[in-house]
This record gives C-alpha cells, structure tokens and sequence, in this order.
C-alpha cells in the first residue's frame, strides 16, 4: 500500500511539474492551492490544473483551425477591392478629344473606326457626375493612316476619381477629419461603390 501510495505521490509531482514548465499562470494556481490546509485538496491540485489546461489547449487548437491562412487573408483582401459599376442614375458628361480636324499625313478627313471610353467619378457642388472622357481611333480615308489622341493626365495613374472628387475627400479627410470609412458610408447612400480600401489605396 505504501509504494502504490509513493507511486502516485510521484506521478502527481510530475504533473505539475510539467504543467509549471509549460504556463507560468499554473505555478500562482498550484501555489495557491499547495498553501492550503486541506491536504486532500492540495494533493488533488496538479491533476485539477492539468485536465483545465488540457480543456484550454484543445480550445485553443480548434481555433486554430477556423482562423484562414495567410495567403487566404490577402486573396480575400484582393477580391474585396474589386468596384461595382457606377449607377446608371448618375448624370453622364459625354467627352471627347480628337487628334486633328485632318490627317498630318495628307491632310485627309477621318472616319470612326472605334472609340475608348474611359470614366471617371467626379464631385460638383454636392453632386456627383461621371465623366466619359472618349478618345476616337481615326483612320485616314486617303492614306488609311490611323491616330488616336492621347489621354488626359490623371493625378494618380490608372484611377477612376477625378480632381475635384479626389480635393474633396483629401479636404474632409485631413480637414474636417472625417474618416475614409464615414465618407464611404456617405457614398454607398448615393448608390457609388467607393470603400475606405480603394480611397486609401
């Protein structure tokens, strides 16, 4: 009786041994419960913090699990960018720029072989309008010689937001200090898809 009673005095020592050695928050636990005058209570305490941290580590593994990876983060990040088309109720300003009046080539008239639509979201006196700023492709009807005009410089490359929109949030943002996610709650009530993302990218 007395060596079964030594043998399991010795495995609960290496309980909580290992279980010290593994959370530091256990030593305070089984300190706690080793200052007790219950001597039932103090034996008893290594294998009681052993299954609550045992519980805590099985938790703590399966949520693991359902947290996505890296990689998954960033391709969600990446599809969330993607923009809606603007609303068809917004007003279209219809722009186009031309080359020439004649071709440089021959002095020939052009005819329309197909236009480049390109829009741009602007803002005007608390209203928004799409511009559609067209650049024709034009062909010579002598010489077949094809032109296209360039198009206009944008303040940032490849962006969708035009001068005085892109003023006016930069202007609610740094002064009126209006976060980009408000003023993207205050575009999504117009129907424009313009989140905090795309502002700040």
């Amino acid at each position: 009786m007395a060596s079964v009673d030594a043998a399991l005095s010795a495995e609960r020592t290496a309980h909580a041994r290992a279980i010290q050695n593994r959370d530091p928050s256990s030593r305070i636990c089984a300190h706690s419960f080793t200052g007790t005058k219950n001597t039932a209570l103090a034996q008893s305490a290594p294998l009681t913090l052993e299954l609550i941290f045992g519980d805590l580590e099985i938790e703590h593994a399966a949520d693991t699990e359902d947290e996505p990876s890296d990689a998954e983060g960033k391709k969600l990040l990446r599809t969330a960018r993607k923009r809606e088309p603007f609303p068809k109720g917004l007003k279209r300003v219809q722009k186009t720029i031309t080359p020439s009046d004649a071709c440089t080539n021959c002095g020939g008239s052009f005819k329309v072989l197909g236009t480049d639509v390109m829009e741009e979201l602007e803002y005007i006196s608390g209203h928004y309008v799409v511009n559609q700023i067209g650049h024709p492709r034009l062909a010579c009807t002598c010489c077949e010689m094809v032109v296209q005009a360039k198009m206009p410089s944008r303040p940032i490359p490849k962006s969708f937001v035009g001068p005085a929109l892109m003023a006016h949030i930069l202007c609610c943002k740094y002064g009126y200090h209006l976060p980009l996610y408000r003023q993207s709650q205050m575009f999504e009530n117009e129907g424009i898809d313009l989140n905090g993302s795309l502002m700040a990218g």
